[in-house]
């Protein structure tokens, strides 16, 4: 019932004044209409307490969110500062092994690329492999080309 719903919103307690007047306005019993007003209010207070929820789940959600971008984004300037810190170690070697004499100037590279690229000293041998065969394939398909 709409006037029902009217005196639900009026202020706490109001509506105590004034449901026996509207229920006997409308035919019905106060007690009747009290209890449809009581229905009402517990209905939008079952509500607002459902919306709390969910907003403070959104607000958790947002909440996890925002530490993870920041996780993310401090991850991020931490490997462009190592990256960073890298070349302008890189940077410095080959600039100081250029003032070296010519013939240092082998040995010093090598032992920066065993510095600057450790991923690479495991796989050293296998690329040098692989670099040998490709070398000898070559000359081999080289030779044969050239004899037909």
């Amino acid at each position: 019932m709409v006037e029902a719903a009217r005196q639900a919103y009026l202020s706490p307690g109001e509506w105590r004044l004034w449901y026996k007047d509207k229920a006997a306005q409308f035919g019905i019993e106060p007690e009747q209409f009290a209890e449809l007003i009581i229905a009402q209010i517990k209905d939008r207070e079952a509500k607002a307490a459902e919306k709390l929820k969910q907003d403070r789940l959104e607000e958790q959600r947002a909440e996890r969110q925002r530490k993870t971008d920041v996780q993310e984004f401090r991850e991020k300037a931490r490997a462009e500062d190592a990256a960073a810190k890298r070349t302008k170690t890189r940077s410095k070697a080959f600039a100081d092994i250029i003032k070296l004499p010519a013939d240092q100037h082998d040995a010093k590279l090598e032992a920066l690329a065993n510095l600057s690229t450790p991923h690479l000293r495991r796989n050293r041998a296998s690329v040098r492999r692989r670099s040998a065969s490709a070398i000898h394939a070559a000359r081999n398909r080289g030779a044969t080309g050239a004899g037909h």
